[in-house]
């Protein structure tokens, strides 16, 4: 009797630890562009409960308050979901040869772009994938505004009509704030600029009135023109430096800690006390 009361014990322990060591996955419809969700994750809808537990905060490193204290210059950041997301997923069919898989960590995007200064809007554009409840809580905790989002649709007069209506809200912010401050754009998509709109012509009418402009994408998928520009009279910021912190591959690879101290920076930063 007591050896087989040993073996139940036994038996119970091994399905109890192997519970444990393997989450139980379930497919969430209309979830993160309908993927596979481990159970833990779905009651905060946030992929970084399960991946990366012991919490966002202590992922990042290098930010300037950390090595100054001081208060910098507010931004603006432009976010082409779309082209930001496609392009990388080029990106990661080059160095892992697992474009399925790939995914963008939103939250760190945001982190990188802001760069340890305070975030005065988000403007948001594209289709795929949305990024979930929690990536918009994060934005909303750091400007204490939701961020203002343009959806493409499916036809391209309309995908046309909503990259204009985004285009000129960012030339609103050249009378709305004085001084000029900063726009961060995350983009490689220069299209247009011959004829005078689309992103490139726009931040470069906002650099004419004395905006700073710091342009993140992907470095061969940002518009040859645009990226020499910026890099001339700007910063270009190329998100292949930092791979490995703003993306994952879902259920093969985490996203590593952001290390803001790699990151480049205008020469002159405008910092007030």
């Amino acid at each position: 009797m007591r050896l087989y009361f040993d073996m139940i014990c036994r038996n119970i322990s091994t399905v109890f630890f192997a519970k444990l060591a393997k989450p139980s996955w379930s497919y969430v419809p209309g979830h993160q562009q309908n993927q596979w969700t481990p159970k833990c994750a779905q009651r905060s809808e946030n992929y970084r409960d399960f991946l990366c537990p012991q919490g966002y905060a202590s992922k990042v490193t290098g930010t300037r308050t950390q090595r100054g204290g001081a208060v910098l210059d507010r931004v603006h950041i432009i976010w082409d979901n779309s082209n930001i997301f496609i392009s990388g997923q080029s990106v990661c069919d080059k160095l892992e040869r697992k474009a399925y898989e790939f995914r963008m960590d939103f939250e760190a995007l945001i982190d990188l772009a802001a760069d340890g200064r305070r975030i005065e809007q988000v403007f948001c554009v594209g289709s795929v994938p949305p990024p979930t409840n929690s990536v918009w809580g994060h934005i909303e905790k750091k400007t204490g505004k939701k961020p203002e989002t343009y959806e493409r649709g499916a036809a391209s007069g309309k995908e046309q009509a909503i990259d204009q209506a985004l285009q000129t809200r960012m030339l609103r912010l050249g009378y709305d704030f004085t001084p000029a401050e900063t726009i961060v754009l995350l983009s490689g998509d220069g299209s247009g600029f011959e004829e005078g709109t689309g992103f490139f012509a726009d931040v470069r009418r906002l650099h004419k009135i004395g905006w700073k402009i710091e342009i993140l994408s992907w470095r061969d998928h940002c518009k040859r023109e645009m990226r020499i520009w910026a890099e001339a009279n700007g910063l270009f910021v190329p998100l292949d430096d930092f791979y490995s912190s703003v993306t994952f591959l879902e259920k093969l690879r985490r996203a590593r800690p952001l290390d803001l101290g790699k990151r480049p920076r205008l020469p002159a930063e405008t910092v007030s006390s």
